[in-house]
């Protein structure tokens, strides 16, 4: 098996490629939420627009935070080829497992229903 090596060594990059990026974007996310926050504490006391500008502000990088959580699978799904053809293939596995246990459950259903 000479292509063994070559495989393993793209799925490594692959996996690290995915790994980097999300290591980035976590720290983006977190770090946007923190640098405001220091600064809502730390900073003078706003009042009236400036008030409704840091509470925008406040909202939107706690969804940026709150991001973070969520991020994974579609890091994963945009980053890796290797992700895709494998998310791919289980799905297709899945349904194929549900279309054909659905001729199953119509039988049953059926001869249920003439009892």
């Amino acid at each position: 098996e000479p292509n063994r090596p070559r495989n393993d060594t793209k799925t490594d990059t692959q996996l690290i490629l995915m790994m980097l990026v999300q290591v980035g974007l976590s720290s983006l996310l977190t770090l946007t939420r923190m640098i405001y926050y220091a600064y809502y504490i730390l900073g003078p006391s706003l009042t009236g627009y400036n008030k409704m500008i840091g509470s925008f502000l406040m909202s939107f990088t706690t969804l940026l935070y709150y991001t973070n959580y969520a991020k994974s699978f579609y890091i994963y799904t945009l980053s890796s080829r290797l992700f895709r053809s494998v998310f791919l293939q289980r799905l297709k596995e899945y349904s194929q497992k549900i279309f054909n246990l659905n001729p199953l459950i119509m039988k049953n259903v059926a001869t249920s229903q003439t009892r």
